[in-house]
């Protein structure tokens, strides 16, 4: 087993105790404990949970430095799913879905503000809707772009979804259904919904469409029905289970709407 220094020892415990709140693990303390072979109700901040840390580290080819932070948790998160079930480890700081348009302004910000008179929007206030709301989204295995072919590797989404949806690609790549994602179509889009006036979810970068070749607005779909129980999971409204016209190839962090 890796030994830490007393200083390494020392730094360990004083990160734990901040990634614990940050990362939001420290309410999985008790199966984590468990995982490492501690005993029950050893802290999170403590020697003895950064020492079996670090030899967990390096049973599992990590960075060895007994600090539970993003590196180690992504594995750990995993180690922790139950193979045949949905995980239970939801991520830190997720928001709760907000019910209709109000509370979706109210969680993700609200463009009308900067919208002209007629309803549009100039290029100059977009970009800074754009600035306001988006931050890069890393997703576990690559996404082809529909109708362009190039593969990408992260997307633009609101900011306060990106650990929503790195752990939706997460849970996706865990229960090996990269093969049922055929294409990316699109997360972030300034526009109405399709046939209406009203903002469409993608607006706020809340949304996201795959699969569309298939998929098409108003039909059927062909969804594979564990990619919607992921998305579900998660806290996603899938566009099939809309009650007057399917969207089958749509997922939106928002219900009422």
């Amino acid at each position: 087993m890796p030994v830490l220094s007393d200083l390494g020892i020392a730094q360990a415990i004083v990160a734990n105790g901040r990634w614990a709140v940050q990362l939001n693990w420290d309410r999985y303390l008790e199966p984590i404990d468990v995982v490492l072979g501690v005993p029950k109700g050893t802290a999170g901040a403590s020697a003895p949970f950064a020492t079996a840390l670090a030899g967990w580290q390096s049973a599992h080819q990590l960075h060895v430095d007994g600090i539970l932070g993003p590196d180690t948790w992504t594995v750990m998160r995993r180690a922790l799913a139950p193979p045949d079930s949905l995980t239970g480890v939801v991520p830190a700081a997720m928001p709760p879905v907000p019910h209709g348009f109000d509370e979706i302004i109210r969680t993700f910000g609200d463009p009308r503000p900067l919208l002209e008179p007629d309803g549009t929007i100039t290029s100059t206030s977009l970009a800074r809707w754009e600035r306001q709301i988006l931050a890069p989204c890393p997703v576990a295995f690559p996404l082809t772009v529909g109708g362009a072919g190039q593969t990408i590797r992260s997307f633009q989404c609101h900011r306060r979804l990106v650990g929503v949806f790195e752990a939706v690609f997460d849970e996706l790549d865990r229960r090996g259904l990269e093969r049922a994602i055929k294409t990316w179509d699109g997360v972030f889009a300034f526009r109405a919904i399709r046939g209406d006036t009203h903002l469409s979810v993608h607006t706020f970068g809340a949304a996201i469409d795959l699969n569309a070749a298939t998929n098409p607005l108003g039909g059927p779909g062909d969804m594979d029905p564990s990619v919607v129980a992921v998305f579900q999971h998660f806290g996603f409204l899938w566009g099939g289970d809309f009650h007057l016209r399917k969207d089958p190839m749509h997922f939106q962090y928002a219900t009422g709407y």
